[in-house]
């Protein structure tokens, strides 16, 4: 009996033995499970940090790419000039592999207890010119930039098994185009209901809605032999039935305009499309964001410099005031392509000036003259492109300084003397009801000067009007413009000469008195084929711009003396007959209109078709006015800016022919240092 009690506690211990082992080897494979799904949890926890300080990189190696575009850096250079933090392929075409290790661009990222190490690497193009697919029905023509990033970011913590190594790039890209892509458009609707016969050969597209035609009840005629592209989602009026929007100037019916094929337009039209995105006429930049960056005071504890005006409205808590005041500033963003830099402003207004059209939101102009400028906006300025300035100050005199290639000035206000001129009494504006005191430049003049003292003129003339607000109105008057500097060759030259091209540009208003551009390469003058829209000579027009707060057009005959001697527009409209002849103008024109009065209510601007202003009776002599370029609305005047006031006012009667013709050269040959509209895409993404 005592044996097989043994037998059976030897049993119970051996089973007891195998029992614990089994769960033994079970509890270590649990743990040895455990432990390699521990250390892959934290692996893979690892690659995801990794994975998120990787895509924080490539994101600050496109901003400095873009930055570097921005501010105007060579396609060339732009790798070498961001040698501080990557390592860069002096070749084009030539792949750069990240070796050198960097400090990770978040502070967050630098004091991760992860201790990651960053490398960067950045190689370029090629570039390549051609048609650009913006996903609009039009597409546009210019230069592709071509960037290659990677970014690899690995940990000195990595856990257990192996080091964390996550490689990440992009294949990024900026295009970059003439702004001269359409014959009209505009930052914003656009509404063309001219009077007369109008003709328009060329794409017409704008940042908002299009609404066309010919007032009910007028005689004249509006052929469209183009495409019209308007913002997807905004409002297109072809005529009063199935109207998607409200008519800018109020006009209940407008006549549809009619089309290449002889037929009218309709919103079903193959002529007319949307957009699927807005044309970025700021070289790339966002102009809300700029806007809010230097004028959100509503940030308690922050200053700022209102450069572009205060918004004052916190968009929490009171959005529709924030919106308004946001939309102002913006549009003072687009307008810094017309005005000098703040501390060029400041160091003018600290002799009394005023400067409330250019920086409406400083209150004192030592402010303006301690400011620096935003790099970005530096680089679109006119002011800072310009191979002369002309600086008329509020007393009537003018200083000229020529521009040298590396920036340095010299004072040449005798050499151009003969040129310009500040005629006594100025001239009324009939349309802003006051009068402007003119600078007036002989273009001829000014083209003898620069040929024989200045070869390098770099095309472009800068007029700082120091004094030029709604209450003291300025304005540049060119005549003697039918030959503008680099449309001929230089004496003595041999061969097919290309016009070196001719810009202008203001902050105040611009007056253009008769012909203007159009004398060609080969010294004939411009003559259009109305069919085609082409130049029949065989010379090539110079790429010429104009770009100002307004733009107005005179005819050759007209005199100061009949408007300022008696400033009523239905007394002298009479004597402001303008002789049967042709006028043309051979530009890109970059102006502004008015929107809006100080009420924020609803003031008529005159239209697309009043863009570019008359003050004249055009239509008793049956004159034709052609406009051959390109013809742009980027902003809301802030000087000129007294509403349109129609025909039975007398200010004009419009031309009895106007005809649109766009410069297809312009997009190629753009004139100089005209603006662009570049945008800019991160790229495929890729690892390696």
């Amino acid at each position: 009996m005592a044996s097989k009690t043994k037998f059976i506690r030897g049993s119970i211990l051996l089973s007891t033995l195998f029992f614990t082992a089994a769960i033994a080897l079970v509890a270590c494979a649990i743990y040895s499970m455990s432990l390699n799904s521990y250390r892959l949890s934290q692996r893979n926890e690892y690659a995801a940090r990794a994975k998120t300080v990787a895509d924080s990189e490539l994101e600050y190696m496109y901003y400095r790419v873009k930055n570097a575009m921005l501010s105007q850096v060579a396609f060339g250079q732009v790798a070498a000039s961001l040698s501080d933090i990557a390592d860069y392929s002096p070749t084009e075409g030539t792949a750069c592999t990240p070796t050198t290790i960097r400090t990770a661009f978040s502070a967050i990222d630098q004091a991760a207890p992860e201790n990651w190490i960053v490398k960067r690497s950045i190689s370029w193009g090629p570039n390549a010119t051609g048609t650009i697919n913006t996903g609009n029905a039009v597409n546009e023509t210019g230069s592709y930039y071509y960037f290659t990033i990677e970014v690899e970011v690995s940990s000195t913590k990595a856990p257990v098994g192996g080091g964390i190594d996550v490689r990440e790039g992009r294949h990024m890209n900026n295009s970059s185009t003439s702004i001269f892509q359409y014959n009209i458009f505009a930052q914003g609707d656009l509404e063309f209901a001219p009077s007369g016969n109008v003709t328009i050969n060329g794409d017409i597209a704008a940042n908002g809605g299009i609404y066309i035609g010919t007032r009910t009840g007028q005689t004249g005629s509006l052929n469209v032999n183009a495409n019209l592209l308007y913002l997807a989602g905004s409002g297109t009026s072809l005529n009063a039935t199935g109207s998607t929007g409200t008519l800018l100037d109020g006009v209940t019916q407008l006549t549809p305009p009619t089309g290449a094929d002889g037929s009218r337009l309709t919103t079903n039209s193959t002529q007319v499309s949307t957009m699927k995105e807005s044309l970025n006429l700021l070289g790339g930049l966002d102009a809300s964001a700029i806007a809010s960056e230097y004028g959100a005071d509503y940030n308690t504890g922050t200053t700022y410099s209102n450069l572009f005006g205060k918004i004052t409205a916190d968009p929490l808590g009171d959005a529709t005031n924030y919106g308004t005041q946001l939309a102002a500033a913006a549009n003072n963003v687009y307008r810094a392509q017309i005005v000098p830099p703040p501390n060029v402003v400041g160091s003018e207004a600290a002799s009394g000036y005023n400067y409330a059209a250019d920086y409406p939101g400083v209150n004192v102009a030592s402010t303006l003259a301690a400011t620096t400028d935003d790099p970005t906006i530096s680089n679109l300025r006119a002011y800072n492109k310009a191979g002369l300035i002309v600086t008329v100050h509020a007393n009537g005199t003018n200083t000229v300084s020529q521009v040298a290639s590396d920036g340095t000035t010299s004072d040449v206000t005798s050499t151009y003397a003969a040129a310009i001129s500040q005629p006594s009494g100025g001239m009324y504006d009939l349309r802003e009801g006051k009068n402007v005191a003119i600078t007036q430049i002989d273009v001829s003049q000014l083209t003898t000067a620069i040929n024989a003292h200045n070869p390098s003129f770099n095309g472009m003339l800068y007029v700082y009007l120091a004094d030029s607000t709604t209450s003291s109105l300025a304005g540049v008057r060119l005549v003697n413009g039918t030959t503008t500097p680099g449309a001929l060759p230089p004496a003595g030259y041999t061969g097919t000469w290309t016009p070196t091209g001719f810009s202008v540009a203001t902050n105040g208003g611009l007056y253009v008195k008769g012909n203007y551009n159009t004398t060609t390469s080969t010294n004939d003058t411009l003559a259009i084929d109305p069919s085609t829209g082409n130049p029949t000579s065989t010379g090539s027009v110079n790429p010429s711009m104009l770009m100002a707060d307004q733009v107005t057009v005179l005819s050759s005959s007209w005199n100061d003396a009949t408007v300022n001697a008696d400033h009523n527009p239905l007394d002298t409209i009479n004597t402001r007959v303008v002789p049967a002849s042709t006028v043309t103008i051979g530009a890109g024109i970059l102006t502004g209109n008015t929107e809006e009065d100080t009420s924020g209510n609803y003031a008529y601007s005159g239209g697309g078709h009043n863009l570019v202003r008359f003050l004249e009776n055009w239509s008793t002599n049956n004159t034709t006015v052609n406009f051959y370029g390109s013809n742009g609305r980027l902003f809301e005047s802030t000087a000129f800016n007294s509403q349109f006031q129609n025909t039975n006012t007398g200010v004009y009667y419009p031309p009895t022919n106007r005809t649109y013709y766009f410069n297809k050269t312009l997009v190629s040959n753009p004139p100089p240092f005209s603006p662009d509209t570049t945008t800019y895409n991160r790229g495929i993404f890729f690892t390696w």
